[in-house]
């Protein structure tokens, strides 16, 4: 996940972002997960679709070969003490309780995930 400070506003989002013009789905995912953890995917299985707030929103297991997320690509360059972005890794049990996330979905995601698979 990317932990965002943002004009004094503290938060997490998913990586990722919008499909752009020209580009598929799977596409936008690989520019999104390499420019925000410079991750290159391996595999990648869709999960999860759903509407929150006017923003369709889709959500992917992925696998990558590295281990430690690097921030890079636009969010790099933007990235300064009033608009910071930290790329982490977050246990489930902890997403399934965040209140400061976006979009809210992915907590209900998280809940389901641990009641189906623990």
């Amino acid at each position: 996940m990317i932990h965002r400070r943002k004009r004094g506003d503290e938060y997490w989002v998913l990586v990722g972002g919008g499909v752009e013009e020209g580009e598929t789905e799977e596409e936008a995912l690989a520019r999104e997960v390499m420019e925000e953890t410079s991750f290159q995917l391996k595999n990648y299985i869709r999960d999860t679709e759903a509407e929150e707030n006017g923003t369709h929103h889709v959500l992917y297991f992925c696998e990558s070969e590295q281990e430690e997320p690097v921030l890079g690509g636009p969010e790099k360059e933007a990235n300064n003490p009033d608009n910071w972005y930290n790329p982490e890794w977050v246990e489930i049990s902890t997403v399934a309780a965040f209140t400061d996330v976006y979009p809210m979905l992915v907590t209900k995601w998280a809940e389901k995930w641990l009641k189906d698979n623990i």
